[in-house]
């Protein structure tokens, strides 16, 4: 998630663990744990630029990292001869706000190597957007709160609110998933692999995502926390590319294999080509619009002497801006926008097609 938040939970949760008259120092060694792991971000200068992800959410972020990152976050304050006595205590701060880091962010969607070096499987347990102000702001002010009285009761109230939210994320997964189900169903596919994830920023528009037959399906998915569940169906699939067959044809230079089983790795294997920029290789987890395939960012192949891989943000095809997508955004969560149907009617309706399934899927 993003770094501030990162740093307030790192802080939020030494203020809860550890009982003590120096409840002020916790906050702060806890909240440069959880600040720590993102130092990697530095490492992106020394590594191809092809490859932005190469080594974030890495190694700084996975379990055995903890201890390492708590001696950094406690290193500047055991100059101060005080906590220098107390050094165990202030070692154990810094941890448990490191601690912190990897867990919260296996619980967005981007993945973390959190088992590392076990196993290089990237942990996303899609459960909460990584920037989300109804979770954080509250969050923020108990802890802020913490820190001006210097009492555990706001750092354990901070704590509840932050796992409560948590747990929320994960039921709303759930429905989201039970619906994607519904849906492939109608559809008269056999989901082979999928994911659901929750759009920027909230925990009622989520992205559904799935394979069949060695093709991506996408939908939006509406779920209101009192209301039924509302589906905006995909009206376009995209083929899943197969890197191991690409690899085998030979039409990639060595790099170029490198750069791409990369790529793939990072994207948990969603990666098609961009089918409006044919030249992009897309990451389809993520897309501009919910329900369609408009990747965030991707590799450009570009034709050259030697040929070349950029990482590129893709930029809207129809010349809407951030601000207008945010709008958009925000009315599906408020009262949902064009497009949606509730998922009762498109289950009474059972109209089958063989490719994309029902009518009622693309109304």
């Amino acid at each position: 998630m993003d770094v501030i938040t990162q740093t307030v939970l790192g802080a939020a949760a030494s203020g809860a663990i550890l009982n003590s008259k120096l409840r002020r120092v916790a906050l702060l060694v806890g909240g440069l744990g959880g600040m720590v792991p993102d130092w990697d971000a530095v490492l992106k200068y020394v590594s191809d630029p092809a490859l932005p992800w190469q080594y974030h959410r890495h190694f700084t972020h996975a379990l055995v990292f903890i201890p390492v990152g708590g001696l950094i976050a406690a290193a500047p304050f055991l100059i101060v001869p005080k906590l220098r006595a107390r050094a165990r205590w202030v070692i154990a701060a810094g941890m448990i706000g490191c601690a912190t880091h990897g867990l919260l962010d296996a619980c967005t969607s981007f993945g973390t190597h959190l088992l590392w070096p076990f196993t290089n499987d990237r942990a996303a347990w899609d459960i909460v957007s990584i920037v989300d102000p109804i979770m954080e702001l509250p969050f923020w002010l108990l802890v802020l709160i913490a820190l001006i009285i210097g009492k555990a009761w706001s750092s354990r109230a901070a704590m509840l609110w932050f796992i409560a939210y948590l747990g929320f994320g994960f039921v709303q997964h759930e429905r989201a998933a039970n619906v994607q189900e519904e849906i492939a169903a109608m559809r008269g596919h056999e989901i082979s692999r999928s994911r659901v994830m929750p759009t920027f920023g909230n925990e009622i528009i989520w992205r559904s995502l799935y394979e069949h037959d060695g093709r991506l399906y996408a939908d939006d998915i509406r779920l209101p926390v009192l209301g039924a569940p509302e589906i905006r169906t995909g009206d376009r699939s995209v083929a899943v590319v197969d890197v191991q067959q690409w690899r085998a044809d030979g039409e990639m230079t060595i790099r170029e294999q490198f750069i791409v089983r990369n790529f793939e790795h990072f994207a948990d294997g969603y990666i098609a080509w961009d089918p409006e920029y044919p030249e992009l290789l897309g990451d389809m987890r993520y897309s501009r619009v919910t329900n369609d395939f408009q990747p965030i960012w991707g590799l450009r192949f570009v034709q050259a002497v030697p040929p070349d891989v950029q990482w590129v943000f893709r930029r809207s095809s129809d010349g809407e801006d951030e601000r207008g997508m945010l709008q958009r955004m925000f009315t599906d969560i408020r009262i949902g926008g064009p497009g949606y149907v509730a998922l009762d009617v498109i289950l009474r309706s059972g109209e089958k097609t063989e490719s994309t399934g029902s009518s009622m899927l693309h109304e």
